[in-house]
C-alpha cells in the first residue's frame, strides 16, 4: 500500500476564542476520493482553506507529498493544489474562457508566451465539464450552475495532483451533480487525489472512497461509506432519524432522514443494534426489548406485505410516532431492508418459500400486540392459510388497494365487497374490514379514525 500523499497532524485553527478545527489528524492517499461531511458550521470549508493554504493554522501540519503547506510559498501550493470554491460569484466581467485559462498562472512565468501544452489543458478542461455552449461568454451573464462549471474547469486546467472542491454540486441540476462527480472520478481514477466538502450524503456514499465525518470541528467517523453513514452515527451528528438502506441501483448507501418524532420514541440508535433470531430459515430482526408494549407511548401498528404500498405505510407511520412491527417479508427484498432500519422489527422468510409453524407462532404474538394490522402485497400462492388464521385474532384489520381509476375509493366496507386486489380475497371470519386505498388518505389519518373510534 502506498504511502499518504496528503497528512494532516494536530490541525487546530482557533479565531478569537472560538475552536473552528480541534487537533484534526487526516490522511489520504494519491487516486483517493476523500469526501467531507458533517453539518453546517463543522469545520469543512475551513479544513479546505487549510489545506490549500489559504489560511492560517493555529497548531499543527499539513503536507502534500513533501511539501509543508505551512512554509511554501503561493506558486508552489498552486502547482499542488486546484481549488473550487463554495462562492460562484465571479464579479470581473471576463469571458469564462479567460477564467479558465487563469488556471495555467501556476506553470507559467510572468512572460512567459502562452504555449499548445496551455491550449490543451484548457481545452481538455471546458471539455471535461461540458462548457462549450457557453465558455465565450462574459461569466456576468451565466447562470450560477454554468459558473461554478466554468471554476471546475479553471481548477481542471491548473493539472495539480490535488483537487480541492467545497459543495461542488450545490448550485447544479441532478444531471449536472452526477456529471461533474463523474468527472472527478474519472480523473482519481488516473491518480488525482479529490477530496470534497459535500452535502448531499448520498453523491457521498456514491462516488466517494473514504468519508470523514466532521462535527463541531472533529473528526467523529472516518473510513468506507458502508462504515461512516450508519443510523447511529448520523444521528448524532444530525439529529433526527436518518434512515440507510442499499441504493438497489447504485449499491451504494441511501441516506433518507424521517422528522424529529420517530428520535423521541426509539432513541435514535437501536436498529443498527437489533438482535437476530432463527426461526426454521425465518428471521426475526430488530425485537428489541425498549420497543416494546410495555414501554411504548405509541399503539404498535403491524404490517404484512412487500413492496412500495407496505414501505409508504412503514415510513408514513414512524414518522407519526407510531412503533411499527413487519413480516413476514421476503428476506432481501427492499421491503425487508428498509423495515429493518425503520421499524422495530421486521420477519423475513426465505422468498418463495411458505412461512413456517415457528414463524405463524410468531406472527400471532406481534399481532396480539398491535392495535391494528395492515395488510397489502400478500403472497396468496403460499401465505394465505398461516396469514388468516393469525390475522384474525387482530383488534382491526385494514387493507391497503390499488385504486381502480374508473371506481370511487372505499372505506369501512364489508368483506365480501372488496374484490380490487388479491389481498382482499382473503377468507377473513369477521364480517367487516377497513380498506384503504393507495391514492386515498393517509394510512395514518386511518388509523388514527379507526382507534379513536374503538
Amino acid at each position: 500500500m502506498s504511502s499518504p500523499f496528503i497528512t494532516i497532524k494536530n490541525l487546530s485553527i482557533t479565531r478569537g476564542s472560538v475552536t473552528i478545527l480541534d487537533e484534526v489528524d487526516l490522511t489520504a492517499r494519491e487516486g483517493a476520493f476523500l469526501g467531507v461531511v458533517g453539518p453546517n458550521g463543522a469545520g469543512k470549508t475551513t479544513l479546505l482553506r487549510a489545506i490549500d493554504g489559504s489560511i492560517s493554522t493555529t497548531t499543527g501540519s499539513i503536507h502534500i507529498g513533501d511539501i509543508a503547506i505551512e512554509s511554501a510559498d503561493a506558486t508552489t501550493i498552486s502547482q499542488q493544489v486546484a481549488s473550487v470554491p463554495q462562492d460562484t460569484s465571479i464579479s470581473f466581467n471576463f469571458d469564462g474562457r479567460t477564467i479558465i485559462e487563469m488556471g495555467r498562472t501556476p506553470h507559467r512565468s510572468r512572460f512567459a508566451t502562452w504555449t499548445e501544452t496551455d491550449d490543451t489543458a484548457v481545452e481538455q478542461a471546458i471539455n471535461q465539464v461540458d462548457a462549450d455552449a457557453f465558455v465565450d461568454q462574459p461569466v456576468t451573464t451565466l447562470s450560477g450552475g454554468e459558473q461554478q462549471r466554468i471554476l471546475l474547469a479553471r481548477a481542471l486546467a491548473q493539472q495539480t495532483p490535488v483537487l480541492l472542491l467545497d459543495e461542488p454540486t450545490a448550485s447544479l441540476d441532478i444531471h449536472r451533480q452526477i456529471q461533474t462527480l463523474e468527472s472527478v472520478a474519472r480523473l482519481v481514477e488516473t491518480g488525482k487525489t479529490a477530496i470534497a466538502a459535500i452535502h448531499d450524503l448520498n453523491l457521498a456514499a456514491r462516488y466517494c472512497d473514504i468519508i470523514c465525518l466532521l462535527t463541531e470541528g472533529s473528526i467523529t467517523a472516518i473510513g468506507p461509506p458502508a462504515e461512516v453513514l450508519t443510523t447511529p452515527t448520523l444521528a448524532g451528528t444530525f439529529g433526527g432519524y436518518p434512515v440507510v438502506t442499499t441504493d438497489l441501483i447504485t449499491g451504494t448507501a441511501n441516506v433518507t432522514t424521517l422528522p424529529d418524532e420517530r428520535a423521541k420514541t426509539t432513541d435514535n440508535t437501536t436498529n443498527d443494534q437489533s438482535t437476530h433470531e432463527q426461526h426454521d430459515e425465518s428471521t426475526i430482526v430488530g425485537d428489541s426489548s425498549e420497543y416494546s408494549r410495555e414501554t411504548s407511548s405509541q399503539p404498535i401498528i403491524h404490517i404484512i406485505g412487500h413492496g412500495q404500498p407496505v414501505i409508504t405505510a412503514m415510513s408514513e407511520l414512524v414518522a407519526a410516532g407510531y412503533t411499527v412491527t413487519v413480516g413476514p417479508a421476503p428476506a432481501g427484498s427492499v421491503t425487508a431492508t428498509t423495515a429493518d432500519r425503520v421499524a422495530t422489527s421486521v420477519m423475513t422468510t426465505p422468498a418463495y418459500k411458505p412461512i413456517t409453524e415457528s414463524m405463524t407462532t410468531e406472527l400471532r404474538s406481534k399481532i396480539d400486540a398491535a392495535a391494528a394490522v395492515v395488510l397489502a402485497n400478500v403472497d396468496l400462492t403460499k401465505d394465505a392459510n398461516a396469514i388468516v388464521t393469525a390475522v384474525d385474532y387482530a383488534e382491526n384489520i385494514i387493507t391497503l388497494t390499488q385504486q381502480d381509476p374508473q371506481q370511487k375509493p372505499q372505506q369501512d366496507t364489508t368483506h365480501d365487497n372488496l374484490t380490487q386486489t388479491p389481498i382482499d380475497e382473503l377468507p377473513y371470519s369477521r364480517d367487516t374490514v377497513n380498506t384503504k386505498t393507495t391514492d386515498d388518505k393517509s394510512i395514518v389519518s386511518v388509523i388514527e379514525e379507526l382507534l379513536a373510534s374503538d
